[in-house]
């Protein structure tokens, strides 16, 4: 008598589905762990650089009763640099490639930097007459500009800009790259958490900081990479 042997389904069983599924959270789950750690330490890397610059133009201004770039004898001090015109404003564009070219001659920051512009607006390449970022693509600059302000806020300073630039890098010069959520916790590590207040000043498109223009608080709801970060220096002269 010939038996017939039940076929096996070669399929996976609910259970083992189930294991599968449980393995790919964890994956994707490790993946975007990573991937926020990365991104907080990125933006850790930012503050502390600023920090930084902050104190390397006051160590500069300390030393030689001008501000970097802006120096009105620094051939004196220098070969290869331009003499600022001594205003106390970094106003032009020699000046403000030159911010980081002296204070790195000086000794106050690492790196070699030119000292003039690149040539292709808006001039400014990533470790080579500007200091790169944590952040691919995110540069730091220094100039005097307006930035916005609430209502008695000074509008008009010497400004540290952080922010996508052209060059080699090959992003649109001043496009942004942190959310408004990322924006506020910057500047209440730095400064007061309000926009367009103090020394922290989140800039960008419509989304950032679209702050009450009264009580200068972020919108925190707003999504996308919206804001970009302008900190202002103490003032001089």
């Amino acid at each position: 008598m010939i038996q017939l042997k039940a076929s096996r389904n070669s399929g996976f069983s609910l259970i083992e589905m189930a294991i599968v599924l449980a393995i790919i959270g964890l994956i994707l789950g490790g993946i975007m762990l990573g991937q926020d750690l990365l991104r907080a330490a990125q933006l850790q890397k930012v503050q502390s650089d600023i920090q930084q610059y902050d104190a390397a133009v006051q160590q500069f201004y300390q030393k030689y009763n001008s501000l970097p770039g802006d120096m009105p004898d620094a051939t004196t001090y220098w070969s290869g640099v331009n003499n600022g015109n001594g205003n106390f404003t970094i106003d032009s564009t020699n000046e403000m490639f030159g911010t980081w070219q002296q204070m790195s001659l000086a000794g106050f920051i690492g790196g070699t930097y030119t000292g003039v512009s690149t040539g292709t607006t808006p001039g400014s390449r990533a470790g080579t007459n500007v200091p790169a970022t944590a952040v691919d693509g995110v540069v730091a600059q220094m100039r005097y500009v307006t930035t916005c302000a609430l209502t008695g806020e000074v509008s008009l300073a010497n400004i540290f800009e952080v922010n996508y630039s052209l060059g080699a890098d090959g992003f649109a010069n001043g496009s942004s790259w942190l959310t408004s959520a990322e924006a506020q916790s910057l500047d209440a590590k730095m400064d007061d958490g309000f926009a367009c207040r103090g020394r922290f000043r989140g800039i960008g498109g419509a989304s950032c900081p679209a702050y009450n223009a009264t009580t200068g608080d972020y919108s925190l709801s707003a999504s996308g990479l919206g804001c970009g970060i302008n900190y202002l220096t103490d003032r001089f002269k």
